[in-house]
């Protein structure tokens, strides 16, 4: 909706300037405003930390104070400012969120803004919100939570930002044995339990924690596919892949709205109840021959390929991949729908083709060539319902946003995968307006590398996306040195280059350096985008900001965007104290 920032003076007052759509700022209005007004808690109150969602949902804001307690402002049409005794959608003046007396000391939020999830001082959490689809995880059937409500976990939880990830109507968190639980919406299996249902309370994600297994160490979560760093330094996916974000080459296929999914049955090709444990179900694309292969029994010897055959090639079977020939040449086309794509035997980019559908939508079963029109009987979802692994070893930071992921390696190396509109950095742009002609391009499961220079070793990284708008898609990492790269859209001169747009279309499909950062002592620590504009946070303890400015969110009292990365007044106030 819009951009904001907040910093916390030496006093420990929390000051706001930006979008103010909902109140967030806690400033007592709604009003946008351009220079640094205060968030309204009590005086003798001192703030240590500010949280706000960065994925899609920044329409609150929650300040922690050093005794614990946790004050809100913004959206509360659910409840979630977890202050019962507000009744008006947007709190404009903050107010605290209720922890019981016993257990009162808060030590993290997790603001997912429909609801917010805070941790106190003996590992316990209580949510207050919405709990659709079961995403508050008290196990109620309730659609609202307005009296903040303890989740029934079986053990403490972390109380930091890596052990956290929410989004959409999804949570995740990491526990003290370095378990990783989940709760909430499954619609794409993100939950990874083998099925597609909602979870009201929290279940356990893989054997993270056990006995002789590795602990989680950081989560990432796009709202719909999740990531799962652990202390190996493997890196685990599941949730849905249409673009390959889960970051593997095999996936499920859900036909429709339903919970069938296609299926190798001996020769035929069918449509059956979707099973986890169905290895005729385990699906493959081989982008190098764009052909869709069925792992019916991975390493094997299966090696069985959708073919068509008969009269104006309308029926669908399975035979070997030995020979290829245009009856075997299978590939995605992406429909209107983000989450869904036709299976097109087209054998040209561009072209269309016929498209598998199931011959009786209402029953399934059997399945046929037919026109690739917009109905639910040829339409499919790729998706890994369970754990799959996307790294072994050596990852030390994993981000995502949607559609695409990327992990930072221990050597320094980075790898990115998933949709690629120029942000994966690998020097190769697709037009996400025309996804019939680059759709090959676009699909990327295996991670491909991110290009620095030679020498040049990455930290950590930040993804920042907007489904297929090109235009705020960025990936950005901090190297060993202090500099700043970054890839994707410079539409709003968020890349930090000296110049808005360029490139094509305005992407940087090659990573470019960042003007400023890496030298005078202005030495990069860690970097965060969104909206169009960058923030970065310097080890000599400066903010720079860059890019878009349409809410006054890069502190200079302007609107003006900026495409070179300064220090502005407003994200480095300093007071003048005058001695007498």
């Amino acid at each position: 909706n819009g951009a904001f920032f907040t910093v916390i003076d030496e006093f420990g007052r929390p000051r706001s300037a930006g979008f103010n759509g909902f109140g967030q700022l806690g400033v007592g209005s709604t009003t946008d405003t351009l220079t640094l007004k205060q968030f309204n808690i009590p005086a003798n109150k001192r703030v240590v930390r500010t949280y706000t969602n960065f994925l899609s949902h920044g329409r609150n804001m929650f300040a922690l104070t050093e005794d614990g307690e946790v004050w809100g402002a913004g959206l509360h049409n659910f409840g979630q400012i977890g202050n019962p005794g507000q009744i008006i959608a947007w709190v404009t003046n903050p107010v605290q969120f209720v922890l019981p007396g016993n257990d009162n000391v808060a030590t993290f939020v997790s603001p997912l803004g429909i609801v917010t999830f805070v941790v106190t001082a003996k590992g316990n959490v209580y949510a207050a919100g919405s709990n659709d689809k079961g995403v508050a995880g008290i196990n109620s059937t309730a659609p609202t939570v307005k009296m903040p409500a303890k989740i029934p976990f079986p053990e403490k939880i972390r109380a930091d930002a890596h052990s956290w990830a929410v989004d959409s109507k999804t949570a995740y968190a990491i526990g003290e044995s370095g378990a990783v639980y989940g709760w909430g919406n499954n619609e794409f299996g993100q939950l990874a339990q083998g099925d597609l249902t909602e979870r009201r309370l929290p279940v356990r994600l893989g054997d993270f924690g056990k006995p002789g297994k590795t602990k989680a160490v950081q989560l990432a979560f796009d709202g719909d596919t999740v990531y799962i760093r652990d202390s190996a330094g493997a890196v685990y996916s599941a949730g849905k892949t249409n673009y390959g974000q889960a970051g593997v080459p095999t996936f499920r296929l859900r036909a429709g709205l339903v919970n069938r999914c296609l299926a190798a049955v001996g020769a035929n090709l069918r449509t059956e109840n979707c099973s986890s444990t169905a290895t005729n179900q385990r699906w493959h694309f081989d982008r190098t021959n764009n052909a869709l292969r069925v792992e019916s029994n991975p390493g094997a010897g299966q090696n069985r390929c959708v073919e068509t055959k008969g009269n104006n090639f309308e029926e669908t079977r399975m035979s070997w991949c030995a020979f290829w020939s245009a009856s075997k040449r299978f590939d995605f086309r992406y429909t209107k729908s983000w989450n869904q794509v036709y299976l097109s035997n087209s054998s040209d980019i561009g072209g269309r083709g016929m498209c598998i559908g199931e011959s009786d939508w209402k029953t399934g079963g059997d399945t046929k060539m037919m026109s690739c029109d917009y109905y639910a009987d040829r339409l499919f979802t790729p998706y890994n319902p369970t754990l799959e692994q996307v790294a072994s070893s050596g990852v030390i930071d994993v981000t995502t946003d949607q559609y695409f992921a990327t992990m930072v390696y221990a050597n320094g190396e980075v790898k990115t995968f998933g949709l690629n509109n120029g942000a994966l950095g690998n020097g190769v742009y697709a037009d996400t307006s025309n996804l019939d002609a680059y759709k090959r391009q676009a699909y990327n499961p295996s991670p491909v590398t991110f290009i620095l220079p030679p020498g040049v070793k990455a930290v950590s990284s930040w993804t920042t996306s907007n489904g297929l708008d090109p235009k705020n898609a960025n990936t950005f990492v901090v190297t060993s040195d202090g500099r700043v790269f970054g890839a994707g859209s410079n539409v709003t001169g968020q890349l930090g280059i000296g110049r808005i747009g360029g490139g094509t279309n305005g992407i940087y499909p090659t990573p470019q350096q960042m003007l400023v950062l890496g030298k005078n002592g202005n030495l990069a620590s860690y970097v965060r985008s969104g909206y169009g504009t960058t923030i970065v946070y310097a080890s000599n303890r400066k903010v720079f900001t860059v890019g878009n400015n349409s809410n006054g969110q890069l502190g200079d009292d302007t609107t003006t965007t900026n495409p070179t990365p300064r220090a502005n007044k407003n994200t480095n106030p300093q007071r003048h104290v005058k001695f007498y």
